[in-house]
């Protein structure tokens, strides 16, 4: 009787399905009637207590948010289902306890919210008060009033006021922890439009790389909450970048500009009445740039207009433009003054730029008592460069054409000139080769040659296709010539047997000339055996000696063997051509050594030998090699040495026999206290008994940013005063003899 009396006065509607209100209407009639109400009541008391919850979560999450600090996203994670399950558990046993009778039926309702109530004033009498207060007032608003917010990873500030319904945000003494930045500003304004949009007074921005602050800042977030641009006024900071000797930090001030972000790093920095140095500060500094604008690019590319350089308050240098790649050798700055053998010369640069990631120079060097003024020309940009003189030039360019990859080279060089243009185009490859030149023949040009060619997979093998034509001069022989020709190659591994066959085939046409070839080149491979032949049937001859292409019959096998460190091979062959075995070579290498000859078998004779050992230890090199080639070759000792503060490296060149010095060089460098350097290098021809080359250089340098040096050679004088941070291409002491250089031949 008591169940059908309920179901008539809830209405055939269960609890959960009522509003509070009628749910408090019905408990009355139902207890009116001597009816048990416990198990609504709970249900009541837990949706008066649901309607609190967002307060109480946010009581409760934000000391703890601000406990927790920046401890990443995965732990928030965890500790917010961690919170969730538990506030869920401890509402379903309150409730259960309740129906049950143990806890009065309000308990059922507010029991969880009394104890996360109270554990949230324990946790904000452990928190930052100064932080807690701002993060409280910004959770307050999202989780009672379901305002709009801006995209921030973490807010916290003094003071912080919300108004026309979440669009407008301000805030006093604020953090602002955005996707990769952190601001931090005296004050603050959000405002929502088009999107968000901020305003910040006394404000600094760091990243990784650096840090921007301003009096004044205004910048627009993307829906990710990360920093797109910024309008600044009066602002300076700090921008770090890997320089050629050693890290650097470019301090920069401006009265106004922009600066735009991407993924959580500073992209583009602009600025007007601007200040600039690598030294330590600002304020005072050994070197200070004035520039009218600039436009920094970090990591990449420094531009600055109208610039007039200062050292200890005194005006060095003025240049209507300068551009430096950074972090790589570039335009000096400054002029340098010194004596040749033409007498005193300035040399001074005049940097140009024909738009934004180029960069070049115009270089003037006076020499006035020879009365001469010599130019050059550089320019650098992303994917090439230029460099001419009044007897020398390079070009070198690189890019993509309809998505394809394309690179160029241009060489001048005296009478010389070599040009070279490469790349691909639907699959093929595509290569122009001009060039003139003297030869020992007369000259030589070619004028120019164009070759297609295309690598395809057919008949299980590779096939490679050549077109080429071309026009040349050879001496007094002048001419053109086209030619197509065809390879195949294919290698079976039919362990531990691995044979290869490769055939190639061509025809030439000359005027009144042709010539056609073919060649086969099958090899054999068993082990430390390998077996060969190259068989070639010429028919025709080209008019060139250049292009000279005699039949060939030859054959031969290969010994091959390793026993760790060390590996030896052994070649030989047999020219059926011309019935003589061809020369033979033996090589030896391992532990640092290595060795080489080639011997004539019949009659026997040693054609060409070569030795070398390396020994390497920590801070030191040692290189010895030798060799014969008709007559003892010299005999070439080569050696570097470093040692806290010094640098040294050698090299001589000894006649073997009867054994005699022939040329000996030393170089050397190093630190002295405090901030000088210095270094020397000489060079000594002992048959001719002179000096080749001699020279020292005593270098200081100012709070690590500005370096005055003074070289003295022979005939030779040179003061400079550069920036390690922007330093020209500069030459180091090197040996006239390349054979003595380490590594060299």
């Amino acid at each position: 009787m008591g169940e059908k009396l309920e179901e008539a006065v809830l209405g055939g509607r269960t609890p959960s399905e009522m509003s509070a209100r009628e749910l408090r209407e019905r408990i009355d009639l139902l207890r009116q009637s001597g009816h048990d109400v416990r198990a609504l009541w709970v249900e009541y008391h837990g949706k008066l207590a649901i309607a609190g919850a967002a307060f109480v979560f946010v009581l409760f999450g934000a000391p703890l948010g601000v406990l927790l600090g920046r401890r990443g996203r995965a732990t928030g994670m965890v500790v917010g289902f961690l919170l969730a399950a538990g506030a869920q558990a401890l509402f379903l046993w309150a409730r259960t306890l309740a129906r049950r009778g143990l806890l009065p039926p309000f308990l059922g309702g507010w029991l969880p919210h009394l104890v996360l109530g109270s554990l949230g004033i324990l946790l904000y009498l452990g928190a930052d008060r100064l932080r807690f207060r701002g993060a409280l007032l910004f959770l307050l608003a999202l989780g009672l009033t379901g305002f709009a917010a801006p995209p921030l990873a973490e807010l916290s500030a003094e003071e912080l006021v919300v108004a026309e319904e979440g669009r407008y945000w301000c805030g006093r003494q604020a953090r602002l922890v955005l996707a990769g930045y952190t601001l931090d500003a005296r004050a603050v304004e959000f405002w929502e439009r088009e999107g968000w949009e901020l305003q910040a007074e006394g404000a600094r921005v760091e990243t990784e790389e650096g840090w921007v602050e301003a009096h004044t800042l205004r910048a627009r977030l993307s829906p990710e909450g990360e920093l797109v641009s910024a309008e600044l006024q009066d602002f300076r900071g700090e921008v770090r970048f890997a320089g050629p000797e050693k890290p650097e930090t470019l301090r920069f001030a401006a009265a106004q500009g922009a600066v735009e972000f991407r993924q959580g790093e500073i992209t583009r920095i602009l600025g007007s009445s601007v200040l600039l140095t690598t030294c330590p500060c600002l304020e005072g500094p050994p070197y200070l740039i004035w520039a009218e604008e600039f436009l920094l690019l970090p990591q990449r590319w420094l531009f600055v207009r109208n610039v007039r350089v200062d050292s200890f308050g005194y005006p060095l240098v003025w240049l209507p433009f300068y551009a430096a790649r950074l972090g790589e050798e570039s335009i000096p700055f400054l002029p340098e003054v010194g004596r040749t053998g033409l007498g005193w010369f300035l040399r001074w640069s005049f940097p140009w730029t024909p738009w934004e990631g180029a960069v070049g120079a115009l270089v003037l060097t006076w020499y006035p008592e020879a009365g001469q003024i010599r130019p050059g020309l550089s320019a650098a940009w992303e994917g090439g460069s230029l460099s001419f003189g009044l007897d020398q030039g390079f070009l070198r360019i690189s890019g993509r054409v309809l998505g394809e990859p394309w690179q160029g080279q241009a060489h001048w060089l005296g009478s010389s000139l070599t040009l070279n243009l490469s790349g691909r185009v639907r699959g093929w490859s595509l290569g122009i080769q001009a060039g003139a030149a003297e030869g020992p023949q007369g000259p030589y040009a070619r004028l120019p040659e164009l070759v297609l060619s295309r690598a395809l997979t057919a008949w299980g093998g590779d096939l490679q296709i050549r077109l080429g034509v071309g026009h040349f001069q050879e001496g007094e022989r002048v001419g053109w010539r086209a030619g197509l020709s065809l390879g195949w190659s294919r290698t079976w591994d039919l362990a531990p047997l691995q044979l290869r066959l490769a055939w190639e085939g061509g025809l030439d046409q000359y005027p009144g000339a042709e010539r056609l070839y073919i060649a086969l080149n099958p090899s054999a491979v068993w082990g430390g055996l390998s077996l060969w032949t190259q068989q070639r049937l010429a028919l025709g001859r080209s008019p060139f000696a250049f292009d000279a292409l005699p039949s060939q019959s030859q054959a031969g096998l290969t010994l091959s063997a390793r026993r760790a460190p060390w590996t030896h091979k052994l070649s030989l062959g047999w020219d059926f051509l011309s019935h003589a075995p061809l020369p033979a070579s033996w090589t030896l290498s391992g532990a640092n050594f290595s060795l080489s000859v080639s011997l004539q078998l019949v009659p026997p004779k040693v054609l060409q030998g070569q030795a070398r050992w390396r020994g390497q230890g920590s801070g030191w090199t040692l290189e010895v090699s030798g060799g014969y080639a008709g007559t003892w070759q010299d005999l070439l000792l080569r050696g570097a040495f470093s040692l806290s503060g010094l640098e040294l490296s050698w090299g001589a060149r000894f006649s073997p026999w009867p054994l005699a010095p022939r040329r000996v060089y030393l170089s050397a460098e190093g630190v002295l206290e405090g901030e000088w350097s210095w270094s020397m290098g000489v060079e000594y021809d002992f048959p001719s008994q002179r000096w080749v080359q001699a020279e020292v250089g005593l270098f200081h340098t100012f709070a690590g940013c500005l370096r005055v040096g003074l070289r003295l050679g022979l005939g030779t004088l040179r003061l400079s005063l550069d920036i390690p941070a922007f330093p020209e291409f500069s030459l180091q002491f090197a040996p006239l003899d390349e054979g003595l250089r380490l590594g060299g031949l």
